[in-house]
Order: C-alpha cells, then structure tokens, then sequence
C-alpha cells in the first residue's frame, strides 16, 4: 500500500537538486584541475628554451583540445542530464497506482500510460517562448531596426540613446 508519506516523497525535487550539486561541483572540479594543469604546463614550457616553440605550439593546441574535450564530456555526462531531469521533474503527473502487481513482470496499466505523457524539457521552453509571443518580438521591424543601430528592445519599443 501506497501512503500519502510515499506519494509526496517521489514527487519533491530535493533528491533531484542534490544530483544537480553534484553534477556542478564535478565540472567545476574538472575544470579547476584542467587549469591546474595548464598553469603547469605553460610555466613549464615558458622555462625551456625557444628553439623548440614550433613543436611545443603543435602539441600544446593538442593538449587544449584534450582538455576542453574533457570538460565538454563532463559536462554531457553530468551536468546535462541532472538538469535535464530536474526540468523535467513536475511536467507530468504521476500515477502512483495503489495495486500491486503480483509479478513484477506484469505491470499494471496505469503506470504503463504515464511513461507516455511525459514532456521534454525542449517542449516547456518551446512552450514559454510561444507564451510570450517570442516570434513576433524576433521578427518586429522594431527589434530589426534596433539591431541595426545596437539598442536595446524593451517590450517591443526601442529605447534610444537618449531615453
């Protein structure tokens, strides 16, 4: 049986929010160590002579390249996903079913149909920027213009040099 202790449990964010901690303090560690090691590097390469500058420029765009592809790949592995969920989380509602299934293989079918109503987090910002009209505020002649001459747009009006 299901309570209402459980129910509210599985819906609050709190676990989700740790994750995205998480998450944040591996790429900010990651990147923290990436420094680190360039700082090294480059302290160690600017102590060596400067006959060999035109293979240490070849190989140390090399070991940036790695070291941006390292960030990059936490960031994927980590950091997107916790967010993802956490954006996600609350999109739908979630049948709890209080029948139990006798075998786990058999599920029951409610919780069957909400693995279908889920919402992508790309479709709630879709969905904000139909909200506040963002099409027609891109494409109003007013935001082209103020593009134009770099002013700024606000609410639709282009606010001048001298406002």
């Amino acid at each position: 049986p299901t309570t209402k202790k459980d129910v509210v449990a599985k819906k609050h964010y709190g676990e989700l929010l740790a994750k995205l901690e998480v998450a944040i303090e591996k790429v900010i560690h990651v990147v923290r160590s990436v420094n680190t090691y360039a700082r090294h590097s480059h302290t160690y390469l600017n102590n060596d002579d400067d006959d060999n500058s035109s293979s240490i420029t070849t190989s140390d765009n090399e070991e940036e390249s790695y070291d941006q592809n390292i960030v990059v790949l936490a960031v994927r592995q980590d950091l997107i996903p916790a967010l993802r969920e956490l954006i996600e989380h609350g999109l739908y509602e979630t049948n709890y079913s209080t029948s139990l299934a006798v075998w786990g293989c058999f599920s029951t079918r409610a919780n069957y149909s909400t693995a279908n109503d889920t919402m992508h987090a790309w479709k709630l910002f879709l969905k904000y920027y139909e909200m506040k009209h963002g099409n027609e505020f891109a494409n109003s002649p007013a935001r082209k213009l103020s593009e134009s001459f770099s002013l700024d747009v606000i609410g639709g009006k282009p606010i001048t040099l001298k406002q």
